[in-house]
């Protein structure tokens, strides 16, 4: 924004009052090249965020201004709210886990000793994917979307599960924690900044997010993005071959996919609401702690009873076990099974068996053929090199833990890089052995 200062009057004076507003609009520049020094310059804490080489939001002049407009909005008042934790995911950073431990009723009546609230169940992924779709990335303009009443809905029920609904008539306020992945895709949109700065009025509202190294992340959320076409299409085939996720590293930072649509990771996470909310109301938690329930509740602040009673539950167990993403899946069996089909074998009507009994029996092939010698098409040098040195600048300005030394930090990024690895089911195809097989009677279904 121009700052726009008025000339002197008709007689050419430029008495007090031009002194007193040159004096402001000083004190107004000042205050905004301090504010903004001392937000590049802040030392992470050990579970904050390390601007120290981070692309940091810059306070533009006419949000420095619409802050004192607004002071109901800033830090001085906030005392006054109830708390609104945020937990943001981004996906594949845990946030299944921390879901399954918050929803549970037993758990509710301990946070309630901490006058702890959490929001109902239904404000999930799938709640948020339809504010998301019919209000939040369709704005009418900076103020409206079509669909208002979706907006509108969602903030009732953050203020009811704070206890302070004008319809309740409640006294007791409650601190209020909502955990959902799509927050992470919330659209970077003028309305949906403005929106979501509105909770404000009413909450002191901190985000909560995740650090996971971005190899691990990758790779878990390309499994995750398979999983649906594998389980919704066990019984029949649908094309999917040609797969826009198999370059994830691209998905993220492509320009040209609508911003609901990108898979944001910790860094991205990051810069959203550090400017929707100021970074100094986000919060970076490590994924790779021992336990991701104590490093949540013991971290945010505001459960210091539900913390002792989850520590007390970590002492008596063996460290969280988290399931192999694959454990369940047969993706390179389904990727040779979807090519086949595409290239005319096996057609269900034809007779033969559908798509997860074919998944099954080229499981049994490789099995006998030895899976360690099978064709593989694996992520590019170039794609490699990207992920490691992302992963080394996020461990030394993001990750809320010491950095590893470089050689551990290796090991563990080339152990995820593997899973990027896939069957090159195209070559397989154009070889005599493979067609044989696909070919034989093992694909005919059994006639009753």
């Amino acid at each position: 924004m121009a700052v726009r200062i008025p000339h002197e009057n008709a007689t050419g004076s430029s008495g007090g009052s031009g002194r007193s507003l040159y004096s402001l609009l000083i004190f107004i520049l000042g205050s905004l090249l301090l504010y903004t020094n001392r937000t590049l310059l802040s030392k992470k804490n050990s579970h904050g965020i390390a601007p120290k080489n981070v692309d940091a939001h810059t306070i533009t002049i006419q949000e420095h201004l619409d802050a004192k407009e607004n002071p109901r909005s800033g830090p001085e008042n906030a005392q006054n709210k109830p708390k609104l934790m945020l937990h943001v995911g981004p996906m594949k950073t845990g946030t299944t886990t921390l879901q399954a431990t918050l929803n549970t009723k037993a758990n509710h009546k301990i946070l309630s000793q901490d006058n702890v609230a959490v929001v109902p169940e239904h404000v999930n992924f799938r709640y948020m994917g339809r504010l998301i779709n019919n209000c939040i990335s369709r704005p009418i303009n900076e103020t409206h979307c079509n669909s208002m009443q979706l907006w509108d809905n969602f903030v009732r029920v953050l203020k009811e599960s704070a206890g302070n609904s004008a319809s309740t008539n409640e006294t007791k306020v409650f601190s209020v924690i909502n955990s959902c992945e799509t927050y992470s895709k919330i659209p970077d949109n003028p309305f949906a900044i403005r929106q979501f700065r509105s909770l404000q009025e009413y909450f002191d509202v901190t985000v909560i997010t995740f650090y996971r190294r971005p190899a691990g992340w990758f790779s878990s959320l390309h499994t995750q993005l398979l999983k649906p076409d594998i389980w919704r299409n066990a019984g029949g085939f649908l094309e999917f071959t040609d797969r826009p996720d198999r370059n994830l590293v691209n998905r993220t930072l492509n320009p040209s996919i609508p911003s609901h649509q990108i898979m944001r990771d910790t860094l991205g996470t990051i810069q959203f609401y550090g400017k929707v909310f100021g970074t100094t109301n986000v919060k970076v938690l490590d994924y790779h702690a021992d336990h991701l329930e104590l490093e949540f509740f013991c971290s945010i602040g505001i459960t210091p009873i539900f913390c002792a009673h989850v520590s007390k539950i970590a002492a008596g167990k063996t460290l969280t076990k988290r399931l192999n993403d694959n454990t369940f899946l047969l993706t390179d069996e389904d990727l040779l099974a979807t090519h086949a089909y595409n290239d005319g074998y096996f057609h269900p009507k034809d007779g033969f068996v559908s798509r997860n009994q074919a998944d099954k029996i080229i499981k049994n092939y490789f099995d006998v053929f030895g899976r360690d010698i099978l064709p593989k098409r694996c992520l590019n040098s170039t794609d490699v090199d990207w992920l490691w040195n992302r992963t080394l600048w996020l461990e030394d300005n993001i990750a809320p833990h010491p950095m590893l030394n470089k050689t551990a930090l290796r090991d563990d990024f080339d152990k995820y890089v593997e899973r990027f690895c896939e069957v090159d089911a195209p070559t397989m195809l154009q070889t005599e052995y493979w067609k044989e097989q696909l070919r034989s009677s093992d694909f005919v279904k059994p006639k009753n």
